[in-house]
């Protein structure tokens, strides 16, 4: 039996580490999910999303155009 690779190694993020990622909650990956400010959406099914890992991290380095704030760094939940 082979062991799952390490998360690290996924093509896709999880609603839980965008989260993590950039300091807001679930509710708010959610949020943004739904209006569209988040790129490289991957609709799995209707209550399984995942985000494409290379075009989150491209977003990243371009500044989160769209999305003030970038990174989180606030350390609210609002935007």
């Amino acid at each position: 039996m082979t062991a799952a690779p390490p998360k690290e190694s996924s093509k896709v993020y999880d609603a839980d580490e965008l989260a993590a990622l950039f300091k807001v909650s679930r509710k708010t990956i959610d949020r943004w999910t739904k209006v569209g400010r988040l790129p490289g959406v991957l609709r799995l099914s209707i209550r399984r999303t995942r985000y494409d890992r290379e075009k989150i991290n491209a977003w990243i380095a371009d500044g989160c155009p769209g999305k003030p704030d970038c990174n989180g760094k606030s350390g609210h939940d609002g935007e």
